[in-house]
């Protein structure tokens, strides 16, 4: 049986920098556990960690892991994308918008689809309600034009709401399909 948790250890060292080998066991298993439940909630995560402890110990684990620990992200859209060849990408960008109490929480965000699972790669937290401007998307494909260029994307894709003349002058500029 092959323990791909192992293989993951040398890719995050080179993406992630120096992590130490508890970190790198989380972050491989939890790498793999979102591919496995083709999900982002902690829970089905936390049962899916092959870590040797109970799901109750595992979830407190991915819970205090990002918590206390910070990725760089573009760090992170990097580890994730060197599992996904960059050729022909069906990009989305979406942006979601709920209250947690009185805190609203907004995210615009960029996923790459791969093997029909949506991968989260870049996001930005806005700080306000409602919709996102266009300055806003631009800040958010930039770091996906500067790490990873536009040759790659075969089509973005986004609903109604990513609308506007400079928006659409912008994928044009920079040669991005939608």
């Amino acid at each position: 049986m092959i323990n791909y948790g192992a293989k993951l250890h040398p890719i995050l060292a080179y993406w992630l920098g120096n992590v130490n080998l508890s970190r790198k066991k989380l972050m491989s298993g939890f790498v793999l556990g979102v591919l496995k439940c083709k999900s982002v909630k902690f829970a089905d995560i936390a049962a899916e960690l092959d870590l040797s402890n109970q799901t109750d110990s595992n979830l407190r684990r991915i819970q205090n892991f990002f918590a206390n620990y910070t990725i760089e992200y573009q760090a992170y859209a990097r580890l994730l994308m060197s599992f996904v060849p960059l050729r022909s990408l069906c990009i989305t960008i979406d942006r979601t918008n709920w209250q947690l109490g009185s805190t609203n929480i907004n995210i615009l965000c960029l996923t790459v689809h791969y093997r029909g699972v949506g991968i989260p790669i870049l996001f930005d937290f806005l700080d306000k309600k409602g919709n996102s401007n266009t300055q806003e998307r631009i800040d958010l494909m930039d770091p996906f034009k500067a790490l990873f260029g536009t040759k790659c994307i075969e089509s973005l894709t986004a609903d109604r709401e990513f609308i506007g003349d400079k928006w659409y002058e912008y994928l044009i500029q920079h040669e991005i399909p939608f």
